[in-house]
């Protein structure tokens, strides 16, 4: 069965980090919710970015994405 954002499967290994935004769709915005990720990771002295397949890097090597159904 696919997940209802039609996404692939998703492992989740020990010490992985979930989270979910529960937003109207009207005030949804993709690079606001990922803003939340990318200063917390700043805080922790991080570079992360955010890439153009709504991805976050870190070297350029993906550490985080994102799905969502509305």
């Amino acid at each position: 069965m696919r997940r209802l954002s039609g996404g692939g499967a998703v492992y989740h290994d020990t010490g992985n980090l979930n989270f979910t935004f529960i937003l109207p769709r009207d005030v949804y915005d993709l690079r606001r919710q990922l803003g939340v990720i990318l200063a917390a990771m700043e805080r922790l002295g991080i570079p992360a970015r955010f890439t153009g397949r709504n991805d976050l890097t870190i070297g350029g090597m993906k550490f985080s994405g994102n799905s969502q159904y509305a």
